[in-house]
């Protein structure tokens, strides 16, 4: 299986991100011929013109059949140079798909989508089931190949796969809506509220229990460890970490400091939803003895704030607010920066 996956991505990069659409359609039929399809037998079917109604038609880029002639799939070819997130790619693949009265469809460009349209989905779009990069190393790929290697195809086990993932893409949604108001500011005044009530029950004076509650910042937040948080990194980052070692490597220690932070601010951002740091980098002071700057790290604005002078234009969003970077950085700030990434995931 893995050494197809390889030959299909070979097949599938042997070709300019900006050739024709014919071109790597070609390409698609030589994978699908891979996978045990016959063009011969007319088990792939291209640019087929059908008829719909009395004046109107389709014409599919590819459609897959089985040996009882019926179709088993539809596939959608765009260039590799195109975006397929696109939403009129996919409304294309859906006509098609409620045309052809078939329940899955492959959107293949850039990468390979696999869509579902059958009885398990109960939203008025098709359902992404799975995305998979046109590379050796996504093991994506193996399931794609499992799925729809001729010899294996089965409609009853996509079907199965199809109401796995629903259920799957279904509690994650119900999770991140629970994350969202664990974390929301109504929630984190109803357990203050809660933690005061029972102070007062212990009969703790009210104006006591304001003034100690002041030193304290109490916050309920996501969990996260090492492995959630180091797979953001890039490979020369990950490269480069080890028990002695900096985030980046001493080869990249002539990059711009500002390209630097720019580059690894999602990991600066994310430990920030994450923990209390935000407050810290609120800090004209500890931003001074964290990077060697002379402006916080990060300032709070409205979202509709102009640029503000010494920080960068663009706005990001940290724990419900918009906040912007400055841009006061110094090549001496280069090595204090890359310790702090390290101290972040080492801290985590």
């Amino acid at each position: 299986m893995i050494k197809l996956w390889e030959e299909i991505c070979y097949h599938l990069k042997d070709v300019p991100s900006a050739c024709r659409e014919e071109l790597y359609e070609q390409k698609i039929i030589q994978s699908l011929e891979k996978l045990g399809w016959s063009r011969y037998v007319q088990e792939i079917v291209l640019k087929q013109k059908i008829r719909i109604g009395s004046c109107n038609r389709i014409i599919p880029d590819i459609i897959v059949t089985r040996l009882d002639n019926s179709e088993a799939f539809v596939i959608e070819v765009k260039r590799p140079s195109i975006d397929i997130r696109n939403q009129s790619h996919q409304d294309q693949l859906l006509s098609y798909m409620r045309q052809l009265k078939l329940d899955f469809g492959l959107l293949i460009g850039n990468k390979i989508e696999l869509y579902y349209d059958g009885k398990f989905n109960q939203t008025d779009d098709p359902a992404l089931l799975i995305e998979i990069d046109i590379s050796k190393t996504d093991a994506n790929g193996l399931i794609f190949v499992e799925m729809f290697k001729k010899e294996l195809f089965s409609y009853q086990s996509l079907e199965v796969f199809a109401k796995n993932k629903l259920e799957e893409i279904a509690l994650k949604a119900k999770k991140e809506k629970l994350k969202e108001k664990l974390n929301s500011t109504d929630y984190q005044n109803r357990i203050m509220q809660l933690i005061i009530g029972d102070l007062e029950e212990e009969k703790f004076n009210m104006k006591t229990i304001e003034e100690v509650l002041k030193e304290f910042t109490i916050s309920v937040r996501e969990k996260i460890n090492q492995k959630q948080f180091a797979s953001k990194l890039t490979r020369s980052d990950i490269q480069n970490i080890g028990p002695n070692s900096n985030i980046l490597a001493e080869e990249e220690i002539k990059e711009k400091i500002s390209d630097l932070v720019k580059r690894n601010m999602d990991f600066v951002i994310n430990y920030c939803n994450k923990t209390d740091e935000l407050s810290n980098l609120l800090l004209k002071e500890y931003s001074k003895r964290k990077f060697d700057i002379n402006y916080p790290f990060f300032k709070r604005i409205s979202k509709d704030a102009p640029k503000q002078d010494r920080y960068w234009k663009k706005k990001y969003m940290i724990q419900g607010g918009y906040y912007v970077a400055t841009s006061e950085w110094f090549k001496d700030s280069i090595p204090l920066f890359k310790a702090y990434l390290k101290e972040i995931i080492e801290g985590i």
